[in-house]
């Protein structure tokens, strides 16, 4: 009994997220139904609902528990800011964009797209560079400048790439780059205006952030799964292939940013925030981008489980290595 207490604790998100997936499949018109709702703001139409919620609510956390005051060091390292940034938004898209020709053009394609587009993780990645006694300072910095930076790039590179394969409709981009401003810098500047006003709010907030940003998750999860389920067998013959091509980019872009930063010269724990940085991805922002463009999230989702798996597997290698380097 203690053992499977202890499993539980260990893989409950995991656990979690196979429980969104079979709600899902038993309430998807329910799913679809708190996840729809329309409001207008400065005479634009936008739709609102629980997974949007959620995302203010991640970014509002974040917000609350990212202290920014001590990062004016880190702005003196523009080499791995550029690293990251650049991988990011210049390798990762670039070399999606040249490998997936193979894909039959629809929304799966355009989801992986999207995928390439998207800035990294806010929590995750930081979480997993601290673990690594990786420059925790700098994966804070990078990972909130890139959210921030995607407000404006995520959508103009989704653009781009999906633009030869039916176009994205007019205005559609500066709409999305209004809802992404909406959805994650305001809650963000607002979570930090809350803790510069409550300090007791960031301690306490700090110690519950991965839990409450993972409950969340499994609600964006949820939603998605709700969303996607209707046309779940129809892409069922590309959507393993493409679950076995994203397999093989996260491995790939791991490998490459593991490579390049041992390259760059770059110090150990800058390595370990750079590589952690560069290959992951963040669904909470891709969701309303794919929902206003009716892009299929299942390769977000799935991307963003594997990435978990392998970030775990690669750390415990990074770890051991770096344990005898240091004998």
């Amino acid at each position: 009994m203690a053992g499977l207490v202890v499993l539980l604790k260990r893989h409950w998100f995991l656990i979690g997220i196979a429980a969104a997936v079979a709600l899902a499949t038993c309430t998807a018109e329910f799913g679809r139904w708190i996840d729809h709702f329309e409001v207008g703001i400065g005479g634009t139409t936008m739709q609102f609902g629980a997974s949007k919620l959620a995302i203010v609510g991640l970014f509002f956390i974040a917000g609350v528990a990212i202290s920014l005051h001590h990062l004016d060091r880190e702005l003196r390292n523009p080499r791995l800011h550029l690293f990251i940034q650049g991988f990011v938004y210049l390798l990762t898209p670039a070399l999606v964009y040249l490998t997936s020709f193979w894909i039959p053009d629809g929304p799966m394609k355009m989801g992986v797209y999207l995928l390439a587009a998207l800035p990294t993780t806010i929590s995750s990645c930081v979480a997993f560079t601290a673990a690594a006694r990786g420059n925790a300072l700098a994966a804070i910095l990078n990972s909130v400048g890139s959210n921030l930076l995607g407000i404006v790039l995520s959508p103009l590179l989704v653009g781009l790439m999906i633009g030869r394969g039916g176009g994205v409709p007019p205005g559609a981009v500066g709409k999305l780059m209004l809802e992404m401003t909406l959805l994650v810098f305001v809650p963000f500047v607002l979570g930090q205006a809350a803790a510069a006003h409550f300090d007791e709010w960031r301690e306490r907030m700090s110690g519950v952030q991965s839990v409450l940003s993972q409950l969340l998750v499994l609600l964006l999860s949820y939603c998605a799964f709700s969303k996607s389920i209707a046309t779940l067998a129809e892409q069922l013959g590309v959507m393993w292939q493409v679950f076995a091509y994203l397999a093989v980019v996260q491995v790939v872009l791991l490998f490459l940013a593991a490579l390049l930063t041992r390259g760059a010269g770059l110090p150990v724990p800058d390595r370990a925030a750079a590589i952690f940085c560069s290959t992951q991805k963040t669904m909470a922002f891709g969701l309303p981008i794919a929902y206003s463009l009716h892009i299929e999230v299942l390769p977000l989702v799935f991307y963003y489980l594997f990435q978990m798996l392998t970030a775990s597997l690669f750390l415990q290698t990074w770890n051991r290595r770096q344990a005898r380097r240091s004998v």
